[in-house]
């Protein structure tokens, strides 16, 4: 098996686990929103209590329809990264467009109004992980090439 077909199997397998995540959240918050629209709906009829009622409603129809926009934006994402027609620069530039609608993937719950439905938690936490192991794994490579120690001394510990 060719190196991208692994590297293409890899990223399947973490956006299946990480869209799985998402849409068992998504799962609940739509439940509690169910339970809390007799109150939504009371909301809107008092002036003072309008924006909670605003709030609601636009919670909800960005969590409702988030899973059609992602599921669209995943196909496409999926289509462009294994569509490799040849190989040079366009197929390249095409996997690499492939992979970057894939990352959007995550953060579309998130751009439609539905944020608490896991769109930044996920992502966030993917980001997390990703810029630990790239940043330990960058910095040792920098420090090993510029000769420095492995110790850090704090500034007030210098004599």
């Amino acid at each position: 098996m060719p190196i991208a077909g692994v590297v293409m199997l890899l990223i399947a397998v973490a956006m299946t686990i990480a869209l799985a995540i998402q849409q068992l959240m998504r799962l609940a918050l739509v439940d509690v929103l169910f339970v809390l629209a007799p109150l939504a709906a009371l909301l809107w009829i008092l002036p003072q209590t309008q924006a909670w009622g605003r709030l609601w409603g636009r919670l909800f129809v960005g969590t409702v329809f988030a899973q059609a926009v992602q599921v669209l934006a995943l196909r496409l994402g999926f289509n462009l990264a294994t569509g490799l027609t040849t190989v040079n620069g366009a197929g390249l530039l095409q996997a690499l467009l492939g992979i970057a609608i894939l990352a959007l993937v995550l953060k579309i719950p998130g751009l439609m109004g539905g944020g608490a439905a896991g769109g930044n938690v996920v992502s966030g936490l993917l980001g997390t992980a990703a810029g630990a192991a790239v940043g330990t794994t960058v910095g040792a490579g920098v420090r090993a090439a510029l000769g420095v120690g492995g110790r850090v001394v704090p500034r007030g510990r210098r004599r």
